[in-house]
Order: C-alpha cells, then structure tokens, then sequence
C-alpha cells in the first residue's frame, strides 16, 4: 500500500503535473503566495517549502520580489527532473514516453556489453531460467525487470543502478501493457533465449564478436518494444 503523501509532497506532485501538461508554459509566472497555496490547499510555509524544492530541480525559478518563474525543463533540466517526471508518469505524454524509451535503446546494449564481459555466468544462469516462465504478463514483467536489474548490478557502476531507478515506475506501466499481448511474450522469450546463446560462448577468442552481438540483441528486443507502444497506445 502507497505511503500517503505529506501535504508538501501533494502539492509538487499537483504543480509539476500542472507544467508536464502545460497549464503552467515556459516564462509564466505563478499566481502569488496566498493564491496558490489556496488552490493547492496548503499552508503559505508549506507552499514555500514546496517551492523551494521544485526550484532546486530545476521545475521553476524563485525571483526575490518578482513572481515565480516557469523554467523551460526540457531544455534546461537534468537528471533530478527526469527521475520527477517519470514519477508523475501519468502526464506523460507519448511523445515524452517515445523519448524515454530511446534513452534505453541507446544506453542498455553498451551497458549490457560490459555486464557480459565482467560475469557472463551469472548472465547465463538467470537467462536459463526463462525457459521456465509460466505464459502470463506479471510472470514476463517481473524477470524482465530482473533481468535489468542484475545487467545494470553486474557492470558494477552504481551511475547506471540511478538511472534504472529513475526509469522503474515508467516500467512498470510499460511493462503491464506490453506484457498482455501474447505475441510480445512470444518475442521476448526469443529475445531472451538469443541472448543467452549469444553469451554461452566457449571460445575466448570470440569474446568481442559475442559481446558485439549481445549489444545488437538488446537493442532490436528494445525497439521492438518500442515500436509495440508507437503502434499500440
């Protein structure tokens, strides 16, 4: 069960939705304290802490006697706004959606290469169990966020863990939806079943052309998924 939010935390996830679907654009300003902290039903402290942590992200920009300002956050923002907006995955738009799972296509098939280089075993010995998934979307969704987890684990860059986090609610949706269709089961398990011969490899002296080729895999089984969204939502 969800922890409930503090009214602070009620409040940013209120206003950042406000500007992910732009009832708040770039360069406005916000209404005065007393005004918003009204339609935000929070105390004017409370409003300021609120503030004050969306403009340390990155979300707004706090001028000493002037309005508070909307940054532009797509152009602007970092990291911390990514993690923010994903967490709000419900105002994201398919567009924002598209651009997020082309982050994973471009980074995940590098990472996974130096996964397979560091501990192809322990690669080797979780693919081997997806032979045994039983045929539902939970059972899919659930391996291949572990599948994921143990890739970005095994690379032993905790840099690679924080933007997987970052990623895991929007997965979560993603992965509901892609998971009930019988035909993207069926791809993924052959997507996992590729990769795992691709790394169960005995001859050292093809170890580049493996991981080369284990890169090449993670990157189709990802646009695969992302043209599965393109078509389908």
């Amino acid at each position: 069960m969800d922890k409930p939010l503090k009214p602070s935390e009620h409040a940013e996830k209120k206003l950042i939705a406000a500007i992910m679907e732009k009832k708040y654009k770039p360069g406005d300003h916000l209404p005065g304290e007393r005004e918003l902290a009204e339609q935000l039903n929070i105390t004017r402290p409370t409003l300021r802490e609120t503030l004050k942590h969306l403009s340390a992200q990155g979300w707004l920009t706090i001028q000493q006697g002037k309005p508070t300002r909307i940054n532009d956050y797509l152009k602007d923002g970092g990291l911390g706004l990514l993690g923010a907006m994903v967490r709000n995955g419900k105002t994201l738009s398919k567009e924002m959606i598209l651009n997020l799972m082309e982050i994973r296509v471009v980074l995940f098939p590098g990472i996974t290469e130096i996964a397979v280089a560091k501990a192809p075993d322990e690669l080797i010995k979780k693919l081997v169990k997806a032979k045994d998934l039983d045929n539902r979307a939970k059972s899919f969704a659930d391996f291949d966020w572990e599948l994921q987890l143990l890739i970005v684990n095994l690379t032993e860059n905790p840099v690679f863990r924080m933007i997987l986090n970052d990623f895991s609610p929007l997965f979560e949706t993603l992965a509901y939806h892609y998971f009930q269709h019988e035909e993207s089961r069926k791809h993924s398990s052959g997507y996992y079943d590729m990769l795992l011969n691709s790394i169960d490899k005995q001859d050292n002296d093809e170890m580049n052309l493996n991981l080369s080729e284990s890169a090449i895999i993670v990157k189709e089984a990802m646009k695969h998924a992302m043209e599965f969204w393109k078509l389908n939502y």
